[in-house]
């Protein structure tokens, strides 16, 4: 999922920082995220699509 989230990210062409402020994440939370080195929460995911204009939550479960 973290992947997904970085492909997303670059598709769209934003910056982490934005998207975690978006998010209302610590930039650094969702860089473990995409990095998979954390555990991501149901409402973290929600915040981070919404963050990421996701209107389609699969996007997010691509090839997981």
């Amino acid at each position: 999922m973290g992947s997904n989230i970085k492909r997303i990210i670059q598709e769209k062409d934003l910056k982490v920082r934005h998207v975690a402020h978006d998010a209302d994440l610590d930039r650094e939370a969702l860089r473990r995220y995409m990095a998979g080195k954390q555990i991501m929460g149901t409402d973290k995911l929600v915040r981070i699509a919404k963050a990421l204009e996701i209107e389609d939550y699969n996007e997010l479960f691509k090839d997981v």
